[in-house]
């Protein structure tokens, strides 16, 4: 019996020896951290929770004297090691190399920046940097968290009205890359402005306001992407939208203006192509007078008129020089006739739009007048590589990229005005780029406005009498193409 009670005893100790080094174990680190954060009291009342439940988590540290100091800037560097913490990335397979030339294998934050980098939180700066002392702003910190939520720029690009950012008196500051995170973290409650109506995005973020956000990531991150989820779904403008997926023939009268100015740099000199058209359609039937002048340096200013009819399958063309209306073949007046657009091709390249319709910038503005009646414009951001992936060939060639080289970066600018019957009245489209050929620079800027009027109504356009011909390759129209 005295054996069994010393075996007992014993047993008993050991296993008060294992509760107290367990308990040693898994409540010191908690305690720690929270016994380092001397200068909670500093932290603004929003904050404070989210601070002390970051220190016990390990999340965030105080420095030497336990100090977390709230209201400092928070460094870049800083931010990406609190985000990486929080989220439990991996540090430990990263590359080598330093990725960016202001964070090297020495540099405490470097496992924390090489993972952030891996995983698509961050980029670095335009000159191969990071900027790993600098302090993060919030218009930065409002991407940064977008990152680590893992939502793509397509999914915060969605349905993006800025409804939120339109109301801010500070909104002509933010950065372009910045509006969709920001509008998203306004509008999902994620973030706040700063009071008055004002988001202040090149102002310092605080470490309060980073470990605020850095909590709201991790507590409320099903309910941020199921928000995202939600919007991505959904069309915006759906007027716009809806005027876009038009899927009968145009009928109506148009009339269009079509610029192309090519300069070079260095000499000063322009080569100017104008082009003006009028005209209807009813179906396969339409009718177009179209003029094009050119104006190019060392050379005498050149300018044409021509006219066309098609009905049905069959193409007229007439030109001062032929003495009359030929009949065409498609192919004989089709490089004179996409010098312009009719509505039927840009019906085409509109339908095409739909695809992309959510993942484009769009710009809506109220009350715009044309010829003497209010209308809404929206207008759409676009760069050339966007268009030459979504556009099928034939539609290039409308657009006239087969002109231009291959090289030239593009920006892209579509305008549609929308009638209170929710019809488009008016499309411009927009292009400018700057390339090298030969050795030399040179600028481009090209505009097509196409207005319609009489929409829907039914037309009668019928052939042209005293037909005198087929079309002869050797007259002058197509010795101008």
């Amino acid at each position: 019996m005295f054996r069994s009670s010393k075996k007992i005893k014993k047993h008993l100790i050991s296993f008060a020896v294992t509760i107290a080094v367990a308990g040693i174990l898994f409540s010191t680190p908690a305690m720690v951290s929270a016994a380092v954060i001397q200068d909670m009291d500093l932290s603004s009342n929003y904050a404070k929770d989210a601070i002390a439940a970051l220190a016990e988590q390990n999340i965030i540290t105080g420095d030497e004297r336990g100090h977390f100091h709230p209201h400092k800037p928070i460094t870049r560097a800083e931010m990406i090691t609190m985000l990486v913490n929080a989220l439990h990335i991996d540090t430990e397979n990263i590359p080598e190399k330093p990725t960016f030339k202001d964070v090297l294998q020495t540099h405490w934050a470097y496992p924390y920046v090489e993972a952030a980098y891996r995983e698509g939180i961050i980029q670095g700066m335009s000159n191969g940097t990071f900027g790993k002392d600098k302090p993060c702003t919030r218009e930065q910190m409002a991407v940064i968290f977008t990152n680590a939520l893992g939502l793509s720029k397509q999914t915060i690009g969605s349905n993006q009205e800025f409804n939120y950012i339109n109301q801010l008196i500070d909104k002509d500051k933010i950065s372009s890359w910045a509006k969709n995170a920001i509008e998203f973290s306004l509008a999902s409650g994620f973030m706040q402005g700063t009071g008055n109506q004002h988001f202040e995005p090149k102002q310092s973020a605080q470490k309060q306001q980073a470990a605020l956000l850095t909590y709201r990531m991790l507590y409320n991150k099903e309910e941020l992407l199921a928000f995202a989820e939600k919007k991505s779904h959904a069309v915006r403008y759906p007027d716009l939208y809806n005027a876009l997926d038009i899927n009968e023939p145009y009928r109506g009268e148009f009339n269009m203006n079509a610029s192309m100015h090519v300069r070079e740099v260095a000499a000063e000199k322009t080569t100017a192509l104008a082009v003006y058209g009028n005209g209807a359609i009813n179906g396969t039937d339409r009718q177009m007078k179209m003029t094009l002048s050119i104006d190019a340096p060392e050379s005498n200013p050149s300018n044409f008129t021509f006219e066309m009819i098609q009905i049905g399958d069959k193409q007229y063309g007439k030109e001062a020089d032929l003495g009359g209306w030929l009949e065409a073949e498609p192919e004989d007046i089709g490089d004179i006739v996409s010098f312009g657009m009719f509505p039927a091709e840009l019906q085409k390249i509109n339908a095409q739009f739909l695809k992309i319709y959510n993942t484009v910038p769009i710009e809506k503005i109220d009350s715009v007048e044309v010829e003497g009646a209010l209308t809404t414009k929206y207008i759409l951001f676009l760069n050339d590589q966007i268009l030459k992936d979504l556009l099928p060939e034939d539609l290039q060639q409308d657009m006239d990229f087969q002109m231009l080289p291959d090289d030239i970066p593009f920006n892209f600018q579509i305008e549609f005005y929308l009638d209170e019957q929710k019809q488009i009245v008016k499309e411009v489209i927009k292009l400018n780029g700057s390339f090298e050929e030969e050795g030399k620079d040179f600028t481009l800027d090209m505009m097509i406005d196409v207005n319609f009027k009489n929409i829907g109504a039914d037309i009668q356009i019928t052939a042209p009498e005293n037909v005198i011909d087929k079309i002869d390759t050797s007259q002058p129209i197509q010795q101008i193409v």
